[in-house]
């Protein structure tokens, strides 16, 4: 995922704290559809978000607009809360201090005005998939399913919580069937879907079924938003983990050739490492070196390559002798 800029999550958390300290106010039939309108146009920018931080700004700057001219919108404090998430991630499961407080308190603002509104309650069920508490999750989800079982998050979000669970049975039937219904008609689906595709690749295939990562990572690389390369670089940090290099390889330059961001190029630079290692082992060490050219240009240094590699399959475990001498 990109590291976004100081700036930018101070940006998203201060909107967090001007939209709580401000009075409620009851809209005028004009004012709340004009709300209304700022907040769909709004949530696009943040459905389509991917580290493209002038997207948040100008959500931001609707967000702002829309609660201006109606301060019970709830859905605008629904999307805000997703603008600070957007905001204050760093990368993986880390979070700037503060925005999941700041987060959570949007949500219960949304609630307090709204109390069925089902993003709301979706986004909540979510908080506790991330605390590991799995009931207060499908308590939520359940509530949220009620109200608006065309959501698709849903599906993904369910599979979540019989990941978290266990059940890895269930939670593969979810993906599943997330998987069947396609990337729909809007980049929310396509999210979703996107989430799916990344997690059925993580399963084990089942028994008398073939190994599906290519293609799963083709349905996504043909299947995401033109502007998603984060899709890309997961599904290459995939092949990375099963030794498939060359496909790695491939996904990282276009994930890379879609948005210049640190955690791609890390990937990049593994998969440039593990390839020239097996070549090496291969006898074939002239060519690997335009692969090793490559790699180092991209500047990380040995405890990062090698540090992303530990928990790798067996296959690629095997190959970190060779990688280290690669990188003396």
């Amino acid at each position: 995922m990109l590291r976004q800029t100081t700036s930018s999550k101070f940006l998203s958390l201060l909107l967090a704290l001007t939209i709580l300290l401000a009075r409620p106010g009851c809209a005028e039939g004009a004012e709340a559809q004009e709300s209304a309108k700022l907040v769909s146009e709004a949530k696009l920018l943040l459905d389509t978000y991917y580290g493209k931080a002038e997207r948040l700004q100008r959500a931001t700057d609707l967000l702002e607009r829309a609660i201006a001219a109606d301060r019970l919108n709830a859905n605008a404090y629904v999307q805000a809360a997703r603008l600070v998430a957007k905001g204050g991630h760093i990368v993986g499961n880390e979070y700037l201090t503060g925005t999941e407080q700041a987060y959570t308190a949007l949500l219960d603002r949304a609630l307090a005005i709204e109390p069925k509104n089902a993003k709301a309650l979706l986004l909540y069920s979510e908080i506790y998939h991330f605390q590991k508490n799995y009931d207060r999750q499908v308590h939520y989800l359940d509530r949220a399913k009620l109200l608006d079982p065309s959501d698709p998050w849903l599906l993904v979000d369910y599979g979540d919580h019989y990941e978290g669970i266990g059940d890895l049975h269930v939670a593969r039937s979810y993906y599943e069937t997330a998987l069947l219904r396609g990337k729909g008609n809007s980049p929310d689906q396509q999210n979703a879907l996107m989430h799916a595709l990344l997690k059925l690749a993580r399963y084990k295939p089942l028994p008398g079924q073939p190994f599906r990562l290519r293609e799963l990572a083709l349905r996504a690389k043909q299947d995401r938003h033109p502007d998603d390369a984060w899709t890309l670089g997961n599904f290459a940090d995939e092949f990375v983990f099963h030794g498939m290099f060359d496909d790695a390889i491939v996904f990282a330059r276009q994930a890379l050739g879609t948005l210049n961001y640190g955690a791609g190029r890390l990937t990049l630079a593994v998969a440039l490492f593990g390839r020239a290692a097996q070549l090496t082992l291969n006898g074939q060490r002239r060519d690997a070196e335009p692969l090793l050219a490559e790699a180092r240009q991209l500047g990380y240094s040995s405890p990062a390559i090698l540090g992303r590699l530990e928990g790798s399959s067996p296959e690629v475990e095997s190959l970190v002798p060779v990688i280290r001498s690669l990188l003396k």
